[in-house]
């Protein structure tokens, strides 16, 4: 047996193996690819790239998806093998699917159709008919949605992998049709089939849409136990964006049944991986890739119909114009940003003009993008000085959109009150997020975790309150750090808000206090790519105790950096240190 033979075998077993054991097959087609590059045999690069396209949509990397799979594309249409190019449009059309353009999903589903009846591979007619089915239904027309799946159903060549997902799609015709039995019946349909042929994607996909619906039944135990069920598969298999719907459904399920802290829960879990998942970068990364894509049909017309020149040269004109066009519009919105983030500097002036009481202190403020969505904020009043960081939902523009609104509503209930606790101004400033922000919507979550003092300038008492961020208090003379958590709720809407917990400390000369968000924490380096975590994090801050607080940010800022290396910031980051 030649090697390329070998090759073969192996990406024809990672191909089949994509159901059942998905990191398998990555791994596989890993390997493969990296010996037929070595030996130069396009039809192994194209395979084995083929296998990696699915894999990178199935574990949410999007941009890697589309670029091995337009290169598997691209070899295919070389080779003249309709069945592998009909293969990488499934993939294609995958990621248009979650960035929502449904009609470049419909160009790829009917190409990829046509390029398999050409091709006769019967066998896979049957996936095509449903993806088409599925596009259909996505766009909201239940009709022609209902015709293609009933089309895979009566196919002779269907498999039981077609007939999951045929059960699966038809579970949500039927409920958007409203017949509830008939819907839970296909879903658990699919499940059956999927769960014996160990195609867990469809199990964990069609566990999601069951647990939703027995919620919406008020079934909330059996919602329940479906739902954790699912989320043990995805977890297990690195399914990620099968772990993303099913947190959001089970925070749902718990928000109908009032336990707000554990739906909280399960809302944090579900929005940090909706981070990770679709960041701006990321998803813009995408979108360049799919207008690159674009650019290569362009092209491979020119090369198929070389008597076209005339169209082509058009073509390419449009294209040029398009990409200057699209220059311009980053340009435009580079500055606009770039504008905002003076705005938002001026918004969070230097702590020193707030006060001349203000005891020695140091801050570390670095966005991840060009604005922020962590700020600082201080303001002296009535003797007492009060000193918060916050860390508001998400980062960017969005970000920064609720730090303006979260200094202008502290600014308000600072101006019009008298000295209030931090416990009382938070659970003043939870009320405005409510009343400005949610206006009777449920569905609008954001908000901010905050850590605030209020600083009694005659006695040195410090008056204390976490909106989940906590304190860290370093006595003078002690090596360990006292920390001290705050409450298990943010700043922002919940069914059952609670008051917020007030601490009081007495600060001696030489005490020091540290206030942050968790981005410094959370960013990823050092020798293994890992996270610094806070336990990293507490160690470098009890070391520095002896220095100056402009030393001690020169150092915090120094091992950030060295962490970090090549990693990509992952959040804002905003640390206050403050000695007395």
């Amino acid at each position: 047996m030649t090697r390329k033979e070998e090759l073969d075998i192996k990406t024809a077993q990672a191909w089949e193996q994509r159901f059942t054991d998905i990191r398998k097959s990555f791994d596989i087609a890993l390997y493969c690819k990296q010996i037929s590059s070595e030996l130069n045999y396009p039809q192994g690069v194209a395979d084995s790239s083929k296998i990696l396209g699915y894999c990178y949509w199935r574990f949410s990397d999007y941009q890697n998806s589309l670029e091995h799979s337009l290169q598997a594309q691209d070899l295919y249409r070389e080779l003249d093998d309709k069945i592998g190019e009909a293969d990488t449009l499934n993939s294609i059309g995958a990621v248009y699917m979650f960035q929502k353009d449904n009609q470049k999903r419909l160009e790829c589903n009917l190409r990829c159709l046509s390029l398999r009846e050409e091709g006769k591979a019967w066998d896979n007619v049957p996936g095509s008919m449903n993806n088409i089915g599925e596009t259909y239904f996505e766009m909201g027309d239940m009709t022609n949605a209902t015709i293609w799946f009933q089309k895979c159903f009566t196919s002779e060549h269907a498999t039981p992998e077609d007939i999951g997902w045929t059960y699966h799609n038809m579970g949500k015709v039927h409920e958007h049709n409203g017949d509830f039995d008939q819907a839970r019946q296909s879903y658990e349909a699919s499940i059956e089939i999927t769960k014996e042929i160990e195609y867990n994607v469809l199990t964990c996909e069609t566990l999601t849409e069951l647990c939703r619906l027995l919620t919406a039944n008020a079934e909330y135990d059996l919602a329940e136990e479906v739902g954790l069920e699912g989320l043990s598969i995805s977890s297990g298999k690195n399914l990620k964006e099968s772990s993303k719907d099913l947190l959001q459904v089970l925070a749902s399920l718990k928000e109908k049944t009032n336990l707000p802290l554990e739906a909280l829960e399960y809302h944090k879990q579900y929005h940090d991986l909706y981070v990770e998942l679709f960041n701006a970068d990321s998803h813009q990364r995408v979108k360049d890739i799919g207008f690159q894509y674009e650019l290569d049909k362009v092209n491979e017309i020119a090369k198929v119909e070389k008597k076209k020149n005339l169209e082509l040269a058009e073509a390419n004109e449009e294209i040029e114009s398009r990409n200057q066009l699209i220059q311009q519009k980053n340009q435009d919105i580079t500055d606009s940003i770039m504008y905002a983030h003076r705005i938002q500097m001026g918004v969070l002036k230097s702590i020193d003009r707030t006060s001349k009481h203000l005891p020695e202190h140091s801050i570390f403020f670095k966005p991840r993008d060009i604005v922020s969505g962590d700020f600082y904020w201080s303001i002296e009043k009535d003797g007492y000085l009060y000193v918060a960081v916050a860390d508001c939902t998400g980062h960017g523009v969005p970000g920064a959109f609720l730090t303006l609104l979260g200094t202008s509503f502290l600014n308000e209930i600072a101006l019009q009150e008298e000295a209030l606790t931090p416990a009382e101004i938070m659970m003043q400033l939870r009320a405005k997020f409510i009343s400005e922000l949610n206006d009777n919507d449920e569905t609008f979550r954001d908000g901010m975790d905050l850590s605030m003092i209020r600083l009694n300038l005659s006695s040195n008492v410090i008056d204390w309150t976490g909106a989940v961020s906590p304190i860290w208090i370093l006595r003078a003379g002690n090596k360990k750090i006292d920390l001290v958590g705050g409450d298990k709720q943010s700043i922002c809407f919940t069914e059952e808000p609670e008051p917020y917990t007030s601490h009081q400390f007495h600060m001696e000369a030489g005490d020091q206090i540290f206030m942050f968000s968790d981005g410094y924490s959370d960013q990823f380096g050092g020798p293994k790519g890992k996270k610094m975590n806070r336990g990293k994090m507490l160690a470098l801050f009890e070391n520095l105790q002896s220095e100056s607080t402009a030393d001690q940010r020169t150092k915090i800022i120094d091992h950030f950096n060295n962490w970090k290396g090549e990693e990509r910031q992952v959040d804002d980051v905003c640390v206050l240190i403050m000695k007395f």
